[in-house]
């Protein structure tokens, strides 16, 4: 029920984990008519709330129809390539906890190009692809949401490079990967990490895009929900490294209890 004093308040948001009703703390930014250019939203924005130490936008800011080809493109070409194969270190330590990997199943979420894939192949994984954005791959690749996607087969290893933060439930997610990956199975994810913005200059911190991201999450908070729903932590870190695809993210390896 909204009383008439949440009526007051300042663009309210109803935080999507809890339920309660959260100021717009700061603007989100909306693409500009020029190629590439970025506007802050004067209406719109992200609000906080501490039952999950989540930033959050309403459902109804994110865009679907901005995964079209001229996003499929941007991740298609160099530094992206580039950046998104130096990830194999995580490929790499996941073999490390195998004894006989030779044909093990790989799931890359939000595969927005086959630089991942192509890595994993070489490893000896047999790999899929799925993204939201249709496009050409020459892996096994699936067009599809993977929030409303429903599969019987079982994984060994799940990777998710900076997808949770476009999906609407996030923690169902998580179930699902869950469910997905066979006993003792591999997740991977990296996420915008919150942790890195000032407050003194918020948009330095450029993850505030109103179509794409829904929930942003620190590390240690996210980290505690994945335990929470059967994994546990291998490696958890801040990266600051500009070889891959995002500076001031963080990067979680888990393994399904």
């Amino acid at each position: 029920m909204i009383t008439q004093e949440n009526e007051k308040r300042i663009a309210p948001q109803k935080c999507p984990l809890c339920g309660n009703l959260q100021d717009v703390i700061v603007n989100g930014w909306i693409k500009g008519e020029k190629e590439g250019e970025l506007l802050i939203n004067k209406d719109k924005g992200y609000s906080f709330c501490n039952c999950k130490n989540i930033f959050f936008t309403d459902w109804s800011n994110v865009k679907k129809e901005v995964y079209n080809q001229e996003y499929i493109d941007k991740y298609n070409g160099e530094p992206a390539i580039g950046c998104i194969k130096n990830y194999r270190i995580y490929l790499k330590k996941v073999l490390e906890f195998m004894v006989n990997y030779e044909g093990y199943r790989f799931l890359e979420i939000g595969s927005a190009n086959d630089a991942i894939l192509d890595e994993a192949k070489n490893m000896g994984f047999i790999t899929t692809g799925l993204d939201l954005s249709d496009r050409n791959s020459k892996h096994p690749f699936i067009h599809y949401n993977f929030e409303d996607w429903k599969s019987d087969n079982k994984y060994d290893f799940i990777f998710a490079s900076h997808i949770f933060e476009h999906f609407k439930e996030p923690l169902e997610a998580i179930k699902k990967c869950n469910q997905l990956l066979k006993n003792k199975g591999f997740l991977f994810i990296a996420m915008p990490d919150p942790y890195f913005i000032d407050w003194q200059n918020p948009y330095v911190w450029g993850h505030w895009y109103l179509e794409e991201h829904h929930i942003l999450w620190d590390m240690d908070s996210f980290a505690k929900e994945l335990e929470l729903r059967g994994f546990e932590i291998l490696i958890k870190k801040h990266n600051i490294d500009y070889a891959f695809i995002c500076i001031n993210d963080f990067h979680i390896l888990a393994r399904k209890l």
